[in-house]
């Protein structure tokens, strides 16, 4: 699951084991264990909040009936069945010790695809700097998780007949998506690629609408 500097624990019938056939960093993934009817395979660790954790997991099994399910604590925070590609999840962890859980659980009949649960790319981001922004967004924006008066921001530093100017934090190189918006529900983005640590876009059309909101997302 890509993150060597943790412990991962198995239990269940069958262990959790490593594999390059499917996986979503082109790499490797770990992959539920080849279990039976009315068996589970487990694959567990622990971390230290608070932290935002995320994670790709997949599944290839039978649908409503086999199921890859997550836990925190022990207490089941969302599952998935049938055939799902890999998706992105994300889960906010408080502070203090947590013991995280993925569990593939068959019920006593019928399998179906390749019958197994599937997770990659793990990921515990902490806010060092308890600014209330994660590591992951920081170095994004290439602010310091380890200073609060370093954060992102999206700041407008023109506003004329002409149109809008907002400016924004940025890694050389970097895509980022400005987003512009007349009612926070339908937004229309432009991309960028970074070519300095501070980039500005103008929005030549803005004189022409009665309000816009902006905000600036990396892809």
């Amino acid at each position: 699951i890509d993150a060597p500097t943790l412990t991962i624990s198995s239990a269940g019938n069958l262990s959790w084991r490593p594999q390059s056939l499917y996986s979503h960093d082109g790499s490797d993934a770990a992959r539920s264990g080849a279990i039976q009817d009315l068996q589970s395979s487990e694959m567990s660790t622990s971390i230290t909040g608070p932290a935002k954790l995320t994670f790709y997991w997949g599944i290839s099994s039978e649908a409503d009936y086999d199921y890859l399910r997550f836990y925190i604590d022990n207490v089941e925070q969302e599952a998935i069945s049938g055939e799902v590609g890999w998706t992105l999840r994300e889960h906010l962890i408080p502070a203090g010790t947590h013991t995280l859980k993925w569990a593939y659980i068959k019920d006593d009949f019928v399998r179906s695809g390749l019958d197994s649960g599937f997770v990659d790319e793990f990921h515990a981001y902490p806010d060092a700097d308890n600014d209330g922004i994660w590591a992951d967004e920081e170095a994004a924006f290439g602010t310091s998780d380890s200073n609060a008066n370093e954060k992102p921001f999206t700041r407008l530093t023109s506003v004329t007949t002409t149109g809008t100017t907002l400016e924004f934090p940025s890694v050389i190189g970097k895509q980022y998506r400005v987003q512009y918006s007349a009612d926070l529900q339908t937004w229309t983005s432009v991309q960028i690629t970074a070519t300095s640590t501070l980039t500005s876009w103008s929005d030549t059309i803005s004189s022409s609408v009665e309000r816009r909101f902006y905000r600036v997302v990396t892809p």
